[in-house]
Order: structure tokens, then sequence, then C-alpha cells
């Protein structure tokens, strides 16, 4: 099926899918290059998909007192509407399109790491304008459909330097649930999400466990902006290859 080397890059992909849920949200991008670069693309979106919903219920368990439903309700409509249009995007084209349009989502998404790196973030804020939580939930969406890559919009409408980091988590963690649970029946009715995809997932659910694992231990000290940098090297490298 794959050999050796394939099948270390599909188990270090869904190591940092467990961590992306409980402590380095917004690694998805880098999720969904790796396997992306051993799977056809739209294949191993589903068995991405398959991985992130084991992670989030990881997540949602290990801080389901930290959410602000409140944010969360506020973002959904908006969420909804992008993974629909996510979804009519999936439906008409090619998977030569695909494949490079994915690319360059991964890529914006980098970049939106990087520029999130050099100035404050937005802090939660029920307060802020309607459009911003409109536009930052209907990108996640469709981001979050396309790519499995949702996460890196969120951190940039949620996160502030002075946040909370598991209330951060929890309000992702459920948020996150709720998207892909949702992207599921679309995932299989547009053939991404095969009884071979599942089939991979599982086999690699052990290494996506012992990721959450891991990252439970790092939420409290959470210092890796060196590691995050060269998540985001890595990410931009993959997209460049998935955009040729």
């Amino acid at each position: 099926m794959f050999d050796a080397l394939q099948w270390a890059l599909l188990l270090t992909a869904a190591l940092l899918s467990g961590l992306s849920k409980t402590a380095l949200n917004g690694i998805g991008p880098f999720v969904a290059a790796i396997a992306a670069s051993v799977m056809p693309v739209g294949e191993s979106t589903g068995m991405v998909l398959a991985l992130l919903i084991g992670g989030d219920l990881v997540a949602i368990t290990a801080y389901r007192a930290h959410a602000d439903w409140q944010v969360i309700r506020r973002l959904l409509p908006a969420v909804f509407v992008g993974i629909g249009l996510g979804v009519v995007f999936m439906a008409y084209v090619d998977a030569t399109t695909f494949r490079r349009s994915l690319g360059a989502v991964l890529l914006v998404l980098t970049v939106m790491q990087f520029a999130q790196g050099r100035k404050p973030a937005l802090v939660v804020d029920r307060r802020l304008p309607r459009w911003l939580t409109n536009a930052a939930g209907s990108t996640a969406g469709f981001t979050s459909m396309l790519a499995n890559a949702g996460g890196p919009v969120m951190n940039l409408y949620l996160l502030s330097a002075k946040a909370e980091i598991k209330g951060f988590l929890g309000t992702t963690a459920w948020l996150f649930f709720v998207i892909n649970l949702s992207k599921l029946p679309f995932s299989i009715g547009l053939g991404l999400l095969t009884a071979h995809a599942l089939r991979i997932a599982l086999i690699c659910a052990p290494a996506m466990l012992l990721g959450a694992v891991l990252g439970l231990r790092l939420a409290n000290r959470m210092t890796f902006e060196s590691f995050k940098r060269m998540v985001l090297v890595f990410t931009a490298m993959a997209a460049v290859n998935l955009m040729r």
C-alpha cells in the first residue's frame, strides 16, 4: 500500500493532528500538506478529517469547562455558509485545480500565521463587529471544508497575547467539533472520506492519540514560537509544491 517513508509521513501527520487539537492549534495546514504528499488530495482530506474528529473528542473532553458558547453561537451561522461554499467549490473543480487551490489556501494561511506572529492578535470580544465575525466564520468554514485548515483563521479572530490559553482551546475545540461533524456527510458524498481513507485513519489513530496526550501536557507551558515558525516554513514549502 505505502512504503516505510510514506507511513512515517502519515503517522507524523496523525501525531500533529492530535497536537493541533490539544495544544498547537492552527497547524492544520501542515497536517493537510503532509497527508496530501502521500495520498490523493481529495482522499487525504477525508482521512485527515477522520483523525481530526477523533482529536476533537479528546479536546472537548479535556477542555469542556472552558468553552465560550456565546462566541461559538455568533460564529456558527457564517461558518455553515463557508462550508456550503467549500462544498460547491469542490464539486465543480477538477483534480489539478483542486490540488493547486489547496496549495494556494495553505500558502495564504501560512502567510496569515506569519503576520499574526508579528503583530498583536485580536482579543476575544463579543462586541467585535458583525462583519468581522461573518468574515472570520465564513473563511474558516470554507478553508476547513477545502483543506481541514480553518484553525489559522480562528487564531486571528480569537487569540490574544493575554488570553487564557485553556479558554481559547476550549472554544476552538467545541467549534471545530461542530464544524467537522457538519462536514462529514459532504465529505462522504463528495468521495473524500472513503473506506480506504477511513482505514488509513484508523491505523494512524494511535499516533493521533499520542499527539493529543503530548498536547495536553504542553498546554500549561505554551512557549512554542520557534516550533511554530519551523512548522510554517515547511507548510509554505509543501504549499508551493502543491501549486506546481
